[in-house]
């Protein structure tokens, strides 16, 4: 446990204060149980890990952003969209942007960035994001939150240039996320073992591990030949081993099956799953009896954006609509993730018509298509034709 101090003014008093927390800097990199180092890019390569953590950013990345102003009790859309929010990197575009800060929040536990433009009135216009394993030193100075960037004291905004968005587990006393791969290393690490162990498997031949016996007296070069002659011939190709007389094999090796190789790799990735709080079934992990059919795949929809995904958009939606001018605020447009098939869409459409809290045009921008006012309806019979594609009349025959 780190120590700080936080001064405060009670007389002449100075207090000191245990924070963890506050001051221990997670620098992507842990030691699990076996003794094994795990740091992000290590994970990255376990299956599941990619799975979850990429299924949480591409459902970020996909929905749309939209700004509203408090108005009484309505939300009135804010237009233009500000350019923090339309476009906030000149480096990559917004969906790529929001990849990247819901990446950092699922693997390190934060999404930090740097502010590198502001408006007139000193707000925020542009924020580039950081690596955030070169965020180190996480900690408060004199009460404010304050981290090391290759070598440079960054503050968060309004104090600094420094953006932050924490991750989903934020415990008391902190004021950064923690990381799933830090406080999942154990069930990462196994995960990589069984799959090292599979890999090796198909890879080294059929059995590794053996011993071929013989009622003839050999000597130590003799043994050495017989190895290299036997490992020839069945590594990697499994090409049949030929004995002479007095020669007998016996594989000591387990096979996958005994050793239940598949069940622990699904275990693995279920708990992996877990950790990241995934619905196994929608990374491929269900086990046995689990599964998901098109007449369910909307329930679990709203139960991923319930219970898994809408923890990070509320994070992300509270850190930047800090930088806009109030009563603005940010919003993503979750109904997008919960699209239903045509037939349902359209009876709810229906009861919406029907109790005249919808209008027809909001009905058709919602399925995309143009307003009845659009030009292309002004003249009757032309049914999303424009005037000009109509055919030229065609003279009566007599």
């Amino acid at each position: 446990m780190a120590l700080f101090r936080v001064r405060r003014q009670r007389g002449a008093e100075e207090r000191s204060y245990a924070m963890s927390q506050l001051s221990a800097p997670w620098s992507g990199l842990v030691v699990s149980d076996s003794g094994r180092v795990v740091t992000v890019d290590r994970a990255l390569r376990d299956d599941a890990v990619w799975a979850c953590a990429d299924l949480l950013a591409s459902s970020v990345a996909s929905l749309p952003v939209d700004v509203v102003r408090l108005d009484g009790d309505a939300r009135r859309p804010v237009s233009p969209v500000p350019s923090l929010i339309a476009s906030p990197s000149a480096v990559v575009t917004l969906d790529v942007w929001l990849y990247s800060v819901a990446f950092s929040m699922v693997t390190d536990g934060s999404a930090w960035g740097r502010i590198t433009s502001y408006n007139e009135r000193g707000y925020p216009t542009a924020i580039e994001l950081l690596n955030p394993g070169a965020v180190v030193m996480r900690r408060l100075v004199d009460g404010i939150p304050t981290v090391d960037v290759e070598g440079e004291q960054m503050q968060r905004w309004p104090n600094g240039d420094l953006w932050h968005a924490p991750g989903k587990v934020v415990p008391a006393g902190s004021w950064y996320g923690l990381s799933p791969v830090e406080y999942g290393a154990n069930e990462i690490d196994a995960s990589l073992a069984i799959q090292a162990y599979g890999g090796r498997y198909f890879t080294d031949g059929g059995h590794p591990s053996a011993i071929v016996y013989t009622d003839q007296t050999i000597d130590a070069d003799g043994a050495q030949k017989i190895k290299a002659a036997f490992l020839k011939a069945t590594s990697g190709t499994r090409e049949p081993a030929v004995f002479g007389s007095g020669w007998k094999y016996e594989a000591i090796q387990s096979s996958p099956e005994s050793a239940q190789l598949i069940e622990s790799k699904r275990m693995a990735a279920v708990q992996i799953a877990r950790r990241f709080m995934v619905p196994p079934a929608m990374v491929f992990a269900a086990m046995s009896g689990e599964s998901i059919t098109y007449q369910n795949v909307s329930q679990s929809d709203l139960q991923y954006l319930k219970h898994s995904l809408d923890r990070i958009l509320v994070r992300i939606e509270k850190a930047l609509g800090a930088l806009l001018p109030g009563p603005q605020m940010v919003r993503f447009n979750r109904d997008a993730l919960l699209r239903a098939d045509t037939t349902t869409r359209y009876a709810a459409h229906q009861v919406a018509l029907s109790n005249g809290w919808r209008t027809v045009n909001e009905v058709r921008a919602l399925e995309d298509e143009p307003p009845f006012d659009d030009p292309i309806y002004d003249e009757p019979g032309h049914h999303g034709d424009s005037p000009d594609d109509s055919p030229d009349p065609v003279a009566p025959t007599t």
